[in-house]
């Protein structure tokens, strides 16, 4: 059962629920987008396009 069956009266948007049960492994992939954020922000510094504050 989902947790907001009790809260509305129509069922959820199916899209709704495809985007919420891609969330288990979407928070597999948070460690390696922060790292790939972060390497291109470095990037981004480097080559003079963003500056570090």
């Amino acid at each position: 059962m989902a947790l907001w069956g009790g809260r509305f009266t129509q069922a959820a948007d199916q899209r709704f629920k495809q985007f919420n049960d891609s969330l288990r492994f979407d928070y597999r992939l948070a460690e390696q987008d922060i790292v790939g954020s972060v390497a291109w922000s470095k990037a981004l510094v480097t080559v003079g396009v963003s500056e570090c504050r």
